[in-house]
């Protein structure tokens, strides 16, 4: 087994240490560190930054033919606080109170503040891993940041619940809806100093996301302890086949049989996902593709109603109205005095 002890002083000092351990190249590029590991049992990309003194990430995308431990010793700081999201894989972390060591599944989210021993991770052989580990400093990050969200309040409600509890640990529920996130941090195109200002605000919306996540952990303990991440990931499934799909006929009988889920799972799934009845998730995306259409394709309501599904122009109307206050000829007719103008 591969074991790295790293002193998590700066950003730099990980990435130094990863350099002297593992086999690969540092570089350092449009503001951000990247390591590209190369060495047998051990392939892939780290890379990370820091933010306002207050902000760090460090991204990891590896393929492990052999188990690697990590000893993550932060720096004297105890403020810090760490999330993390296994996007792909599972790693292993060591608890406070017993030496075994507890999984952090796919998809799951999790908040460590660190005590004086620091954390260790072990993480699997023959699997791909596609982690982010997001460190801050709520104290310094809250005087630094002007919000006008609320953010601020949910950030200082997170500090409140872990400030003296070094060692403690939070093992959340499994967020399906970061999975976007993380893509979109994999999918920026820019260079340079464009680059670095995007990834920091795509790291910024992704910590927004985990904190909101831990907070509705913390209020709905008990919501979905009996939905595994197999039916979550069903559910995601049906998702993206009604989205891929909206104008078929829909039924819960016929996604359930087609999905191999239960309708009760099924709807408290969507509710978790999309706090949307499965109904309510299908009419709601068919308006807003009528919307779509009605802005960037030349046809009557009625063709635009028989497109996307629904079998009623009146029925259509209303919901329409319902959702931006204004029929849809009314919403094409103003449209299209707008572009006349």
């Amino acid at each position: 087994m591969k074991s790295l002890i790293i002193a998590d002083n700066s950003i730099e000092d990980v990435f130094l240490k990863l350099q002297q351990n593992i086999d690969g190249t540092l570089s350092r590029g449009d503001g951000m560190f990247n390591f590209q590991a190369n060495e047998i049992g051990i392939s892939g990309k780290f890379s990370g930054n820091c933010y306002s003194n207050s902000v760090s990430f460090i991204k990891c995308n590896l393929s492990l033919k052999e188990p690697v431990a990590i000893h993550l010793q932060p720096s004297r700081h105890t403020s810090f606080l760490y999330f993390i999201f296994c996007n792909k894989g599972k790693i292993m972390h060591k608890g406070k109170k017993r030496d075994l060591y507890r999984p952090i599944y796919q998809h799951q989210t999790t908040v460590i503040n660190p005590g004086e021993k620091g954390m260790q991770f072990i993480l699997p052989k023959e699997l791909t891993h596609e982690l982010i580990f997001i460190k801050i400093n709520p104290l310094i990050y809250l005087r630094k940041e002007k919000f006008i969200t609320n953010l601020d309040k949910n950030l200082q409600a997170l500090y409140r619940n872990y400030n003296g509890k070094e060692g403690y640990t939070h093992y959340g529920n499994y967020n399906l809806k970061i999975c976007d996130y993380f893509k979109e941090i994999e999918n920026i195109k820019e260079s340079g100093l464009l680059k670095n200002i995007f990834m920091e605000g795509q790291i910024k919306l992704l910590l927004a996301l985990l904190i909101k996540q831990y907070n509705w952990d913390i209020l709905n303990q008990n919501k979905i302890s009996d939905l595994t991440n197999t039916e979550l990931k069903k559910v995601k499934e049906v998702s993206d086949y009604i989205k891929n799909n909206p104008s078929f006929a829909h039924s819960i009988k016929k996604l359930t049989a087609k999905y191999l889920i239960s309708p009760s799972k099924l709807q408290k799934g969507f509710k978790v996902l999309h706090n949307r009845t499965v109904a309510d998730f299908i009419k709601n995306l068919r308006i807003e593709i009528a919307e779509e259409m009605i802005k960037n394709r030349d046809c009557t309501i009625s063709e635009i109603v028989y497109d996307i599904g629904f079998t009623s122009r009146s029925y259509f109307s209303k919901i329409f109205k319902e959702k931006y206050d204004c029929s849809p000829k009314n919403y094409q007719e103003k449209l299209k005095l707008s572009l006349n103008i």
